[in-house]
């Protein structure tokens, strides 16, 4: 049966049911090797034209790098030992075509460095969230033991304060600004 699905101004149609056969072909044949949606050449072009077209309307486009959970103390250095931990998300990203959470990390590392160097080369600024907040802040508990990509509650918070921060110190938000009424969110 199909649903609407909106989020935001973006509307579309799900098929649960072709959703359901998708994933089981995919449980049947998982791929040999990683194959990209977007390989990281063509995530270097795409960056590069999203940030030109966004300029071209006049807007300060900005880009981020994301964090993972082997940046941090808890996990880093264990991505053998976290695959027991995270069974289930190691069986999704198998399913991809990635034979482990160390490669999980390395891919996730050159797209962190496209970014980098997308930004350098075009003047964007780079909130770089994986080398200036994670890298950082590595002793604390920022992630769980079952999902090695997104931060838990305590990550986000610190990722919100630390991009306030940055648009503060560039007087995007903050006195004399459009948005000077901003405030970060309270930590839950």
């Amino acid at each position: 049966m199909d649903r609407l699905l909106t989020h935001g101004s973006w509307t579309w149609n799900f098929d649960r049911a072709k959703a359901a056969r998708r994933l089981q072909r995919r449980f049947r044949n998982p791929r040999d090797a990683w194959t990209p949606n977007v390989p990281p050449p063509d995530f270097d072009h795409d960056l590069r034209r999203i940030v030109e077209i966004f300029q071209s309307f006049g807007v300060v486009v900005w880009l981020l790098t994301s964090g993972d959970a082997f940046m941090t103390d808890e996990f880093r250095g264990r991505e053998d030992a976290y695959c027991d931990l995270a069974e289930k998300q190691g069986k999704l990203i198998n399913l991809g075509g990635i034979k482990s959470f160390r490669e999980l990390e390395e891919i996730h590392a050159r797209y962190n460095e496209t970014i980098r160097r997308v930004g350098a080369d075009l003047g964007v600024p780079v909130g770089d969230l994986a080398e200036r907040l994670y890298h950082a802040r590595a002793a604390e508990h920022l992630f769980t033991p079952v999902d090695a990509i997104h931060p838990n509650g305590s990550g986000h918070a610190l990722e919100a304060e630390a991009l306030y921060r940055q648009f503060k110190a560039a007087h995007i938000v903050g006195p004399g600004t459009r948005w000077r009424n901003l405030q970060p969110a309270a930590p839950h």
